[in-house]
């Protein structure tokens, strides 16, 4: 199973016997570290520099971890690793990709009955991505040409049609495309929402 945070960091955790053996892989920029800090109520992981294109892995020994991160000039906190949300093999990956164009930040905020993924600012390149945890989730897309809500996951509708359970949306300016399961077609992306 693997999860994927916003900024391209990507999150796997993998059951052995006793643990879950979580990793951190730094998919930033290139030549951009990312600073790791991953405790949890009883245990301290301790402080990581993670080059870009390299992983920090742990086994856990708790049920959840926070992992406190920054690069360049930015900082931000997450809960990585929660066993309640995140030990579920039937969840799907959601990728919302930013292919706007060059110097477009995309402003994203994803919820669903539930589950509120929260609210970010995306790079032009850059990647909003989270696991499902409930059956439909909606995202506002707002940039500077337009905006609009649009149901971005719906589990019946789109369970059978996103490649080995995850859903790649590109979000480019005439629309949002879906990586599409097509045995004619495979990779294929298809305009599915065409901006209000």
């Amino acid at each position: 199973m693997a999860l994927f945070l916003v900024l391209a960091i990507s999150i796997s955790s993998i059951s052995t016997l006793s643990a879950e053996k979580i990793t951190v892989f730094n998919e930033l920029f290139d030549n951009v570290d990312l600073n790791v800090h991953c405790h949890s109520n009883k245990h301290d992981v301790g402080v990581q520099v993670v080059p870009y294109g390299a992983r920090y892995q742990w086994f856990s020994k708790d049920s959840s971890y926070t992992c406190d991160l920054s690069w360049v000039k930015k900082k931000a906190s997450f809960v990585l690793y929660d066993s309640r949300r995140d030990d579920k093999s039937s969840n799907v990956k959601i990728t919302l990709f930013n292919d706007l164009g060059p110097q477009i930040d995309l402003t994203v905020h994803c919820s669903g009955t539930g589950h509120d993924v929260g609210s970010q600012v995306v790079p032009s390149g850059g990647r909003y991505q989270w696991m499902s945890q409930i059956d439909a989730y909606s995202c506002s897309l707002i940039w500077p040409l337009k905006n609009g809500t649009f149901p971005i996951y719906e589990k019946t509708r789109d369970d059978s049609r996103c490649p080995e359970g995850w859903c790649f949306w590109r979000i480019a300016q005439d629309g949002l495309y879906l990586n599409i399961k097509d045995l004619n077609n495979p990779g294929d992306f298809v305009l599915v929402f065409s901006w209000p």
